[in-house]
């Protein structure tokens, strides 16, 4: 018997469902809130709103629990976006789903909504950059209609009726994506489904479940991406490019985790929705896979395109009808998961690593249909354990074969996708000895588990029904496993346990990531399947406020890009102001006046002040503070700009003439990262075929034996042995530059906001070099004290200083900045 004809109403008690749920819901919320869990898609806000709509649904007559749920989701809408933003939504979905529900003929409809979408899509396309960010609504409405508007123009074609405006209503304005634009393509007759009177327990059970499962999928994702992710560039042969394909193939986690809570949030209000996904991991085949993977998006492109296209063209024979059909399917595929990209990022990908994903998957799709036609549904019977056994090879073959599949996906372009894997050619016999190990000590687990479920039904344990205590018992614990990680206190229990459990509650990126914002490659981040990348929420935002022509224009330098001079703009959402020198600063006279002391400051973004306003960067601040007593005034002559390090800092002295400005010290900030930061800029430079500026540099390149061909990292790591001696140059280099214009070199040590230990950080090293060439030593290595990453960083995504950090590093570097104001 189907578990929906089941007389669930019989197994829940409603008074214990409803407390159980409710229970369930507030530590689900507050340990969103608690551990920032997908901030940057409301995903704490929302789970508040299912609290306080989940508690009294039940109360609500089941005539009026449509109008309710709308209620719900309009007071949603307007906390996740503000008024503005869900007034847009608000008014044009209305117009859209207005139109599309309405008796006129199909074709008017569909024209009529298609001139409405482009309309909005011009809008996307063409609006300035930084004016996106503040219209969260566009992302909200695309989301709303690309798989939905289509969903009910086919359903409404075919004479099928949801039953009320107000059902209509509810089905293109779903509470959850008006929070989580990433939202599957829910079928309207599913949505549509009444529930038995009583049985909705279950069905609000169910949706508890689900999101509890979301959020450990999200949990676990964190878990993988801080913890075991692996970087292309850290690939060396094939033991190491396993680990960097599977580990960035199960980073699918945060998209089942979005989407199961989506799902479980419609639950929640009693729309009866079927599992989105069903344990893709487990697939045996390209076509088992294709079932078990969002399935909500498979049924939708099997209704609209496959059976229209292969019913119409079945004359030309079932096999080829059925070949040309599914190359068509993932063809449209592909085009709707760019869509969903323009839609949602303002920007419609065209990359030759989804025509071949997606291309492949397809041909491998066909490949696995045809076969099954070939065989036709005869199979040989077989003994538990050899059946066992060919079951476990399949699912360890497909995780294998997907995961360099997902690699590819995952890659910005082909050639980034062939590097790690080319560095599989060269592994040793041991290495590929070991490699078939590992996969062969999994493939005999997996046989001896499936053998223990065939024998105990485990599956049942682990994948019970959702009405059981089971189920319960599962959700329960997932949520109070979470709780647990959220209290207060779970950090100095982690540690005194020997596990960092710091970035798993923080939610930040991982070190990988934070340096790259730190150095400045905003254009660079974007890369890859970035609907799954850790950044995908709220990076695309920032990469344009990054490369804002208004800010900076380009430099056909070493350093790429300068400040453009006399700008006056926001930036990040902050004031940010460039004088006419190009310095993010006061406009400064180029004669130093009478009675002051100038400082020059070298550096990159956490001197410039990113992310904070023109008033909160630390010299503004310094000069504010220092300058309001008599005596000697101090003039901080802020000539940092995002990206830049040693050797940029040392050709924006020569090319800008900063000798001009008469300063009496010339400071530069330095993060620790000098060597690998060097050896990467040098790297990137030397692949787009240009010598370097100095002629140390060049000697170092001469004698690192490149070969054309080489990437950037293996550029850098051939690099490696020169570091120390090329960074320790341009320090004498830049010390000899000061000393030359009559002023004392400082160096000081601002650290970044990376608590957790970086093998990259060679700040001792440099440290001990720049002492010995004679500079003035500023080390303010605890500056931070015991205060939190959240206490100091602008955003979780964003690892610059706040103005708080700001205002510890103005007060830290005063008491050395007096004392030479008094020489």
């Amino acid at each position: 018997m189907n578990q929906r004809e089941i007389p669930l109403a019989q197994r829940l008690h409603p008074a214990r469902t409803w407390a159980l749920i409710s229970l369930q819901l507030a530590v689900a919320s507050w340990a969103a809130w608690m551990l920032s869990i997908e901030t940057e898609l409301h995903l704490p806000q929302l789970l508040v709103v299912l609290f306080a709509g989940f508690t009294l649904q039940p109360l609500v007559p089941s005539t009026w629990r449509v109008p309710y749920y709308l209620l719900v989701t309009a007071a949603g809408l307007t906390w996740f976006l503000g008024p503005v933003n869900a007034g847009i939504v608000a008014g044009m979905g209305s117009l859209v789903a207005a139109i599309a529900s309405s008796s006129w003929p199909l074709r008017i409809r569909i024209t009529l909504v298609g001139l409405l979408m482009a309309g909005l899509a011009i809008i996307v396309a063409w609006a300035p950059p930084w004016s996106l960010p503040h219209f969260p609504a566009f992302a909200v409405l695309g989301s709303m209609f690309v798989f939905r508007l289509v969903l009910f123009l086919y359903e409404r074609s075919t004479g099928f009726d949801p039953g009320s405006r107000l059902r209509e209503a509810a089905y293109f304005f779903m509470l959850p994506n008006m929070a989580l634009t990433l939202f599957p393509a829910i079928d309207l007759r599913n949505f549509s489904r009444n529930v038995p009177e009583g049985s909705e327990w279950a069905v609000y059970k169910r949706g508890v479940q689900w999101i509890a499962l979301g959020l450990f999928h999200l949990m676990a994702y964190r878990l993988v991406y801080h913890y075991l992710l692996r970087q292309p560039e850290s690939v060396s042969d094939s033991l190491s490019y396993a680990h960097y394909a599977f580990s960035n193939y199960i980073l699918i986690m945060r998209l089942t985790g979005i989407l199961h809570i989506g799902v479980g949030s419609l639950c929640l209000f009693g729309f009866d929705l079927p599992s989105v996904f069903n344990n893709y991991f487990l697939a045996e085949g390209f076509s088992d896979l294709w079932r078990r993977i969002n399935t909500y998006f498979r049924e939708f492109m099997l209704k609209v395109f496959y059976y229209p296209v292969f019913f119409r063209i079945r004359h030309w024979g079932i096999r080829k009808a059925t070949a040309v059909t599914i190359l068509f399917l993932f063809f449209i595929s592909w085009q709707f998961h760019s869509l969903q990209w323009f839609w949602l990022k303002g920007r419609f990908p065209v990359r030759a690593v989804d025509a071949v994903f997606w291309g492949l998957f397809g041909l491998l799709i066909m490949w696995n249909a045809l076969s099954d036609l070939k065989r036709g549904r005869t199979e040989t019977p077989e003994t538990p354990w050899k059946a066992a056994a060919l079951r476990a090879a399949r699912i360890v073959g497909m995780l294998a074969f997907m995961s360099v599949l997902w690699s590819l996906w995952s890659a910005p372009t082909l050639t980034e996708w062939w590097r790690p894997l080319s560095k599989t050619f060269g592994s040793s016999v041991a290495q590929w000895a070991a490699l078939m190990g590992i996969i062969g000590l999994a493939w005999a687990m997996a046989w001896m588990a499936l053998l223990a479920d065939r024998r105990w039904n485990l599956s049942g344990f682990f994948n019970p029904e959702p009405e059981s205590r089971m189920a319960t018992f599962w959700s329960a614990s997932m949520l109070l496993g979470i709780g647990l990680i959220a209290l207060p206190h779970s950090i100095p229990l982690g540690r005194h346990a020997g596990f960092d459990l710091e970035p798993l509650r923080s939610g930040r990126l991982n070190e990988a990531d934070q340096l790259r914002r730190i150095e400045g490659y905003y254009s660079e981040i974007l890369r890859g399947n970035d609907l799954l990348d850790p950044l995908s929420a709220n990076k695309t935002n920032e990469v344009r406020e990054f490369t804002d022509g208004d800010i900076r224009m380009p430099s056909n330098d070493f350093r790429h890009v300068v400040k453009r001079p006399g700008v006056k703009t926001t930036f990040k959402g902050e004031s940010f102001t460039v004088n006419r020198w190009g310095m993010r600063d006061k406009d400064y006279p180029l004669e130093k006046p009478n009675g002051s002391v100038r400082f020059l400051i070298l550096g990159g973004s956490f001197a410039l002040g990113s992310g904070v306003s023109d008033q909160d960067v630390f010299d503004a601040v310094m000069e504010e503070q220092m300058n309001s007593s008599d005596g000697k005034r101090m003039e901080l002559l802020n000539f940092a700009t995002a990206s830049y390090d040693l050797v940029d800092g040392i050709i924006q002295f020569e090319k800008e003439r900063l000798e001009r400005f008469q300063g009496d010290h010339l400071v530069f900030i330095s993060h620790g990262l000098d060597i690998d930061k060097t050896l990467r800029d040098m790297a990137r430079w030397h692949n787009q075929g240009q010598r370097m500026p100095y002629s140390f540099m060049q000697d170092a390149v001469d004698r690192a034996g490149l070969t054309p061909g080489m990437s950037d990292a293996e550029v850098a790591k051939a690099l490696a042995p020169f570091g120390r001696e090329i960074v320790r140059k341009a320090y004498g280099y830049l010390y000899d530059l000061g000393l030359r214009h009559g002023m004392e070199p400082v160096w000081v040590y601002w650290p970044t906001i990376i608590r957790r230990p970086s093998a990259t950080n060679e700040k001792d090293l440099v440290r001990g070099m720049v002492s010995e060439l004679g500079y003035r030593v500023i080390d303010l290595e605890k500056v931070y004290g015991t205060y939190s990453e959240e206490e100091l960083t602008v955003s979780n995504y964003d690892m610059h200083p706040n103005p708080f950090a700001h205002q510890l590093i103005a007060d830290s570097l005063s008491v050395p900045f007096r004392s030479l104001l008094q020489r």
